[in-house]
Formats: C-alpha cells, structure tokens, sequence
C-alpha cells in the first residue's frame, strides 16, 4: 500500500463528517473539536493547523481554502481527508508533544504524524477501491479491514 496524494475538496459539511469518523477510528470519541476552512491570510502555513487542550479534550481545526492551495503548496494537490486525518493525529499524540516549534524533536514528530496520516488514508483508499467520491466504493471496507486487521 502506498499513498498518493489525490484532489480530495470537501466542504465544511462533508469535512466534519470525515472528522467525526476518523475520530472513531483513532479513538478519539471523547474530544470536542470544531473544524473552519480558511483562507491564507488567517492560517499559520501549511495545509491545516490544529490548536489541542489536552486536559478537556477540545480542538480548532484549521483546513486551507482550496481557493488559496496552489498560491502556497504548489506540488502536489490538495486531499482535504488527509490533512484532517494529520491534524487529528496531533491530538491523539497530544500527551507526548512537549517539542517546542522549530526543535528537531518537534520536526521529527511532525514527520511522523504525516507518515501515520498518509498511511492510514491509502489504507482506507485501498480497503474502500481507492474511491472516496461520493457514491462509490463500500465506506464499510475500512472499518471491516480495521476489524479484522
């Protein structure tokens, strides 16, 4: 299995709907977090941003308009289910994320949280026949691989 980026735009319904999903799968049920699609001017750079209080289990997901994508990553496209799966990640390694910005440990588990992330969507792409669009594919395949796997 290997994951490959794939244009995955999603409106602010649909991402929630994700989010709430993947919540399951990650075992994080018990947090409380709000997603926003934002323009540029009010990320911090990248694809996504997530703001986590560990002790009451609240997050502020940030996901990058679209319409701003190719102004700031320009190599690759944009898979909004992704960039949720990598900001959720932060929360369920929350209790071990003591790097301060900029250090080589903070970098290293960044790295590592993207790694997770792009595996656990091409896993779910490949369980589901690579289709995530609306209407195709049985959604059912992931969970029954995370089952049984």
């Amino acid at each position: 299995m290997k994951y490959f980026p794939q244009e995955c735009i999603l409106t602010l319904e649909e991402l929630n709907k994700l989010c709430e999903e993947w919540k399951s799968v990650l075992g994080l049920e018990n947090w409380n977090t709000s997603i926003k699609i934002c323009r540029d001017d009010d990320m911090e750079g990248g694809a996504g941003h997530c703001h986590w209080v560990l002790p009451i289990q609240c997050a502020d997901i940030k996901i990058l308009d679209h319409v701003d994508w190719y102004k700031i990553i320009d190599h690759f496209p944009q898979d909004m289910e992704k960039t949720i799966v990598h900001e959720l990640l932060h929360c369920r390694f929350a209790v071990i994320d003591k790097a301060e910005d900029g250090t080589l440990e903070e970098l290293i588990l960044h790295q590592n949280i993207d790694m997770l992330a792009c595996a656990l969507v091409g896993i779910k792409r490949e369980a589901n026949g690579n289709a995530f669009e609306k209407g195709k594919g049985e959604e059912n395949n992931f969970k029954k691989f995370l089952r049984n796997g």
